[in-house]
Parts: structure tokens; sequence; C-alpha cells
């Protein structure tokens, strides 16, 4: 287990593989706020997949 997201993606080319694939907006957001909670490629896949579910639910009100 990696200290953050950070050093996750420093040690785990797969996992910065899927990290570059995400939308700008999203590497922006776990950056920013989910930084130090991220630990493993588990927590991280976690992580996008309720990012982006949120994401759609707020689309659906416009």
């Amino acid at each position: 287990m990696e200290k953050d997201l950070s050093q996750l993606l420093k040690t785990s080319s797969s996992t910065r593989s899927y990290f570059t694939s995400l939308p700008v907006w999203l590497q922006l957001e776990l950056h920013s706020s989910h930084n130090d909670y991220i630990h493993t490629a588990g927590q991280l896949h976690y992580v996008v997949d309720f990012l982006q579910k949120q994401n759609d639910k707020s689309k659906q009100f416009y």
C-alpha cells in the first residue's frame, strides 16, 4: 500500500496509465480532494466510479 495517490502513480505504471485515461476534470478532483485517501489501485477505481456516478446524477437535472 502506498502513502497516497501521487506515490501510487509514481510506482505503478498500470495505475498511471489508467489514471491518465480519465477525463481531466476527474484527474484534478482526485489530486485536489482525494490524494491523501487513495493508497491502492482498488481504492482509485472505487473513488473514480463513485465520482463518475455523482457527475452523471448531477447532469440529469439539465
